[in-house]
Order: C-alpha cells, then sequence, then structure tokens
C-alpha cells in the first residue's frame, strides 16, 4: 500500500500552499480547518483568504497573515478540551 504524500509551503508567513487536500471543513477569515490524506489540519491566522482551491487534485493555495499550521494528534484529542489533556 502506498504510503500518502503531503506537501506544504509556507513564504514570509503570507502564502501557505497544501497539497492532498481532500474536504474545506470550516473557514473563516481568522482559522480554516481542512481534512487531508494525512489528517485533520487546522490554520490560523488574520485576513486568511483561499486564492485557489483544485479539490479534484487536492491543491490549495491561502493568503493572508499565518499564525500557526497545527494537526491534531487524534479525534480523540480533539474532543478533550486543552485542560483535560494537561492535568488529566
Amino acid at each position: 500500500m502506498e504510503e500518502a504524500r503531503q506537501n506544504l509551503h509556507l513564504q514570509n508567513r503570507a502564502t501557505l500552499s497544501i497539497t492532498a487536500v481532500t474536504e474545506i471543513i470550516s473557514f473563516q477569515e481568522e482559522a480554516m480547518e481542512l481534512d487531508t490524506a494525512l489528517g485533520r489540519v487546522q490554520i490560523t491566522g488574520s485576513g486568511l483568504h483561499v486564492e485557489k482551491v483544485s479539490l479534484e487534485s487536492g491543491d490549495i493555495l491561502i493568503t493572508g497573515r499565518i499564525d500557526s499550521i497545527y494537526y491534531p494528534a487524534s479525534e480523540e484529542n480533539r474532543k478533550k478540551g486543552l485542560f483535560s489533556r494537561l492535568w488529566g
């Protein structure tokens, strides 16, 4: 079985290109959530804008100020709050 591959390219915290995107879960100017071949990705920042998207090829180009790119560890950890993960 072939292993899933994904590329992320962040340029100057202003342009983010991601491959292997399968679905846009949510989008706001301050936060985005995407499903990818390697799992869910959460992106935060300000003035986020989708410049280009092709779900057929799985490519997306996001512009704005990128503050963080985060892959939650698992579905279980996303459901738990931060404090329960730290002290639970």
